[in-house]
């Protein structure tokens, strides 16, 4: 995965780099709007991450810019200020999340995993292609039940083969989205880390051509023999799923454990904190010197840097000084104004170390309860809950349980075993009160055996699926995990059919008849549609409409829809737009054709109207989750 961050504050750009790149994205890093305009209208990112207040072109008309480009790409802001005012700010200009400074790293990673699922329209983050199974949480790889030790640029080329599968990814595209702009490999080197990563695949029983050439092209994923391969969007057979997770999967070499990582990372705020300090004191030696316009801005900078290396106490001071700077307000007497700058100042100097890690708010952390008298697994589930940057809490009955939902927020998913929850099925008053306190939260029983019984059981507790005793702590939280991401994008499914009528619909097809029979239908569903009937003028209306979702035919006069989706998918502006083919053409070689040229989905005529508005609303779930 690639991202771009753009972002003036290099410290705070080394930090954010620094633990992306230790979890395997490729960071471009720029610093200012107006290269970050122009890395972002050129190169195709998975991820753009924004600070707000930029030199030439600040985040927001940054953002503002790129959507009206028709750039779809999901876009984080960052940013010093609090408050609703900068959020709606934000998320109007087409933001799709918001960060304050400071934040947690493992927050920000949670948050750009988030936003990457919706990109790719997946509700889980397991990636299953026959036998080999990868977890983008945790970076671990295994084929079989034997787990693989990758580097990471390996681990970056197989998470690339399996988000194509069979579309062969040439060598270009793997340089491109594997190398930052600053790197120089050549092709070479592509096939040198194919010939390694194939190698480790052998060792593990892969076939030797799991990763297959065509030669001139690039390279592909070959299905198993007589298997189905599969990219896991969605749970088959929950039992059957997690039985294939290993229970003892060895982490990458660069995959640390959560305490030697924070070890590490407070070793690395003080190797860099003597630096930051420079930074720092020069930056409120300016505000005490230069213009008195330019302090809020010194002001909003210095407090975000400074909460990176968690100095709370002068980060407080720093943003009361920025608020009180603003120039909407009567400013304080200047010789007060330069007795805060000096005092923060002296506190700035005398920080020598950072002894402990920033602090930052609970409210962020997912929490998950676990309803258990076995000691020994309620420790298991903390510790592996604790690896994904999980809080938990333990009980030992229901009524505890059922307690604490009326008097506490309620967590964002829960475990409980069959046996404990089992008397409430006798107890009707409890068993609605104690699901009206779950509702929406995704509860995952753990019953001692896969029995039909034990499945309705689980199914009128209100349990999202049952697991069993043999599946292991990490497997129990991976599958908590992925209830909570199904729930979320359930979630989001009534939101986007209310809003369809802010969606636009292109439809070009040479037969005037079929378009209005298609207008009239798709009417009730409150779509704005724009059709066309001679394709000389598409481009044109195409840059003027800027469609959520484009409809074509595939015999038109002239020039033939296959063209037409070529010309949009050969544009880096249009890559990500939704494009629909709709044919009376009905055999296997068009199909493959069209979808070869671009496609996202392929229909046939004649159609109904709710057939249509469906499958263009599911192709459009993706933007819906983004522009939310």
């Amino acid at each position: 995965m690639k991202i771009l961050l753009v972002e003036d504050d290099v410290l705070l750009a080394k930090l954010i780099t620094r633990h992306l790149s230790a979890q395997h994205y490729v960071v471009d890093v720029v610093t200012d709007g107006a290269a970050g305009w122009s890395y972002g209208s050129t190169f195709d990112y998975d991820l753009l991450i924004f600070d707000l207040m930029l030199p030439q072109l600040n985040g927001i008309h940054l953002c503002q810019r790129l959507r009206a480009e028709g750039d779809m790409t999901p876009i984080l802001l960052l940013t010093a200020k609090e408050g609703s005012a900068s959020k709606i700010q934000a998320l109007d200009a087409g933001a799709d999340d918001y960060m304050v400074k400071p934040f947690d790293m493992g927050e920000l990673e949670a948050r750009i995993r988030a936003l990457l699922r919706r990109g790719q329209g997946q509700a889980s983050p397991l990636r299953i292609w026959g036998d080999l199974l990868l977890n983008p949480m945790t970076c671990e790889v295994s084929y079989g039940d034997r787990p693989l030790k990758l580097t990471s640029k390996e681990y970056k080329l197989l998470e690339l083969l399996i988000a194509n599968g069979v579309h062969v990814v040439s060598v270009e595209e793997v340089l491109e989205r594997l190398w930052s702009s600053e790197e120089f490999p050549v092709e070479s080197t592509v096939r040198s880390h194919v010939r390694r990563l194939r190698k480790k695949l052998q060792r593990a029983g892969a076939p030797v051509d799991f990763i297959s050439t065509l030669h001139g092209r690039g390279y592909y994923l070959k299905p198993s023999e007589g298997e189905g391969a599969m990219l896991s969007s969605e749970l088959p057979s929950e039992p059957a799923l997690l039985r294939s997770v290993p229970s003892s999967v060895e982490p990458p070499s660069e995959v640390l454990t959560r305490t030697a990582i924070e070890m590490q990372y407070l070793q690395f705020l003080n190797e860099t904190w003597p630096t930051a300090q420079k930074a720092c004191v020069q930056e409120i030696q300016r505000m005490l010197q230069e213009d008195p316009g330019l302090r809020p801005g010194i002001a909003h900078r210095l407090a975000g840097t400074l909460g990176m290396f968690g100095l709370s106490r002068i980060v407080e001071a720093v943003r009361q000084l920025e608020s009180d700077l603003q120039p909407n307000q009567a400013l304080p007497p200047e010789d007060d104004i330069q007795a805060q700058l000096q005092q923060l100042r002296r506190w700035v100097q005398q920080t020598t170390t950072i002894a402990v890690l920033p602090e930052f708010s609970e409210q962020s952390v997912p929490v998950l309860w676990i309803l258990s008298s076995d000691a020994a697994l309620n420790q298991e589930l903390s510790t592996a809950a604790m690896s994904q940057r999980l809080e938990s809490r333990s009980f030992e009955s229901w009524q505890g349980l059922c307690e604490h939902l009326e008097s506490e927020p309620p967590p964002n998913q829960m475990i409980a075993r069959l046996e404990h929850l089992r008397p409430l099925l006798n107890r009707p008053k409890e068993l609605a009160k104690f699901q009206a306190g779950m509702t929406g939260i995704p509860l995952l029983i753990l019953g001692e055996c896969d029995t039909l019984g034990d499945r309705l059981q689980a199914l009128r507790l209100g349990g999202t699926f049952l697991l069993q005793a043999n599946v292991s702590a990490e497997q129990m939280i991976t599958a908590s995990l992925i209830a909570v991401h199904k729930q979320s994008s359930h979630a989001l499914q009534p939101r986007l059919k209310a809003g369809s009528e802010h969606l636009k619909v292109m439809l070009v097809d040479d037969d005037p008849h079929v378009l209005k029979h298609l207008l009239q239908q798709l009417n009730p569903f409150g779509f704005k549609v724009t059709t066309l009937a001679e394709p000389k003028h598409f481009w044109n209306v195409l840059q003027s409409v800027k469609p959520d979702a484009l409809v074509l035919d595939i015999k038109i006069p002239e020039i033939d829809g296959l063209e037409l989706c070529q010309l949009v998918r050969h544009d880096p502006r249009w890559k990500r737009l939704p494009i629909l083919f709709l044919s009376i053409l009905n055999d296997p070689e068009t199909r493959q054709q069209a979808f070869s040229v671009g496609a996202d989905d392929y229909l046939f005529k004649p159609i109904r109207g709710h057939e249509l508005a469906h499958r263009i609303l599911s192709r459009l779930e993706r933007i819906d989750a983004l522009a939310h």
